[in-house]
């Protein structure tokens, strides 16, 4: 299977484990340089504070990718392989456009946010 199908059959499991309202899903699926450089329970409070209100979670665009990314955590800088995509999603009756950011670890797709 492509990267592209990939990461497309992820958005679709993303989307619809977000219409159960449960944060489980995008929570495990938070790329591990996310996690490591926000924290777990930062970023498990955003998921289930933020996350868990986007629906209609759509990829609208080609997948391109992968391009080398840095990322800076607390143990040193580590450079990800990283796919992004146009989305589009519902957050609190406003359509927002956006790029999704993912990457493969060990042939499974996560995803990149910005915990808050």
């Amino acid at each position: 299977m492509s990267p592209q199908a990939i990461i497309e059959e992820f958005a679709a499991a993303f989307a619809s484990s977000l219409d159960t309202g449960r944060g489980d899903f995008a929570y495990e699926r938070l790329h591990p340089v996310v996690v490591a450089r926000y924290g777990v329970d930062f970023c498990r409070a955003y998921v289930d504070r933020e996350v868990v209100l986007i629906s209609d979670y759509t990829i609208v665009g080609p997948v391109s990718g992968p391009t080398p990314q840095p990322f800076t955590t607390p143990t040193g800088d580590v450079t990800v392989d990283v796919y992004t995509a146009p989305v589009t999603f519902t957050f609190q009756g406003q359509q927002v456009d956006a790029t999704g950011a993912f990457a493969l670890v060990d042939g499974v797709v996560h995803w990149f946010t910005t915990c808050r």
